[in-house]
């Protein structure tokens, strides 16, 4: 089936992606106006909200599993159409030459507001451009690590899949696997979600960054949570028709259900998980003590004194994502039987939206900082003029003809 083909008849799981990068997007416009997590942004607002947090956690979830499911999805079936030579083309075209460009370009721009501005350094835009951030703030940031891991993930998927036999094995055994006992299939991602987050946890804590090598960096606490996630697309993969036709198919009219247990889910994560952080949902002992050469057999004493907290949080995080995903991809099943004009043209664009809307984003929220204005004004500037702004000029300039899919 060619690409097109494909494209048509899983037409929901395009809305889904595109449903991924606008909450994203969104998130973006919202991050440096939340309360605790707003920290972790580029820029930190004075005037900040608490639901803002919950944007963010509820975004944080989902969106890269969701992403990497998705990517390993489709990885087999690009693979046995395209082979193994056209299948790295394609990933170089999608993501390679971008990466490049935007670590050279892009990247400058994202760090000066935050690294010079809000630091008060006296160093011009060109100078900083051309010079001192290649010295001291070359890095991987903004969308670009998300760039570069798809890359890592789907070529290291591709190879093993096409070069070890076991490996294929296991993969299209576990696809069938998956849509035969579904139930199970839940709790055994449920269990390994639990055990990957908490164990990731206690080594790399839920916040910082591991580097692999030069700037390449990955969040620690996600890294093989991510890569689980993209294996379970890897398996299903291997048969999109029995995923489509014996899975999502057939539990597409249950997505009340199952947005309703993501509901509750999602209030008992985020509101365990914010509440519980004086009494060490985040806390770093655990983690501390690795790094200082402990081993985990040799950390169960303060795993048992300090560890509950993080297994809690972890263990609601893992199951949350879970249901968010599920009932991601029943809700766009379900409504998405016939074309909607809305999702088909953001559909398009998103990915060259995801790409560049963080920079104007980021300026925004960098003039109106300390600007006496509600907080919801300065989000609502940021999405509307940020990113949909972005949308139209992208629209305005590259008609839908021109974008290769």
């Amino acid at each position: 089936m060619s690409d097109q083909g494909i494209k048509e008849r899983y037409l929901y799981l395009d809305y889904a992606r595109a449903f991924l990068l606008l909450i994203l997007a969104f998130d973006h416009s919202t991050h440096a106006y939340a309360s605790t997590w707003g920290r972790l942004h580029f820029l930190q607002d004075i005037d900040r909200s608490s639901f803002f947090d919950f944007v963010y956690m509820f975004s944080n979830s989902m969106v890269m599993p969701g992403l990497f499911f998705l990517m390993g999805l489709f990885t087999v079936s690009s693979l046995e159409r395209n082979g193994i030579v056209r299948f790295f083309a394609k990933r170089w075209k999608s993501f390679g030459w971008i990466f490049v460009l935007g670590i050279l370009l892009v990247g400058p721009l994202l760090v000066y507001p935050s690294n010079v501005l809000v630091e008060g350094k006296s160093i011009s835009l060109l100078e900083y451009m051309t010079s001192y951030y290649f010295e001291h703030d070359l890095s991987v940031s903004g969308p670009f690590w998300v760039l570069y891991a798809l890359f890592l993930y789907a070529g290291l998927g591709c190879l093993c899949y096409r070069f070890l036999p076991p490996f294929r094995w296991i993969i299209q055994k576990g696809g069938k696997a998956i849509v035969t006992h579904p139930h199970v299939a839940v709790l055994s991602v449920i269990l390994a979600s639990c055990l990957i987050l908490g164990v990731s946890d206690f080594y790399w804590g839920a916040i910082y960054w591991v580097k692999l090598w030069w700037i390449f960096s990955i969040q620690g606490g996600r890294f093989i949570f991510l890569a689980l996630y993209f294996l379970i697309g890897l398996m299903l993969g291997t048969n999109l028709t029995a995923f489509n036709e014996n899975l999502v198919q057939k539990y597409a009219r249950k997505w009340p259900i199952f947005g309703m247990i993501t509901l509750a889910l999602g209030g008992i994560y985020m509101g365990f998980s914010l509440s519980a952080i004086e009494e060490g949902a985040y806390g770093s002992e655990i983690r501390q003590f690795l790094r200082e050469g402990g081993m985990l057999l040799e950390a169960f004493p303060l795993i048992n004194e300090y560890g509950m907290p993080i297994i809690v949080r972890t263990s609601l995080h893992g199951t949350f994502c879970l249901f968010q995903i599920i009932s991601l991809i029943l809700v766009f099943s379900h409504f998405s039987r016939k074309k909607s004009a809305f999702w088909s043209n953001w559909s398009d664009y998103a990915y060259l939206v995801f790409i560049v809307h963080e920079l104007p984003v980021l300026w925004l929220q960098y003039l109106l900082l300390g600007a006496d204005l509600p907080v919801v004004i300065k989000v609502a500037i940021n999405f509307f003029v940020g990113v949909l702004g972005t949308w139209f000029i992208l629209r305005w300039a590259m008609p839908r003809r021109w974008i290769a899919r």
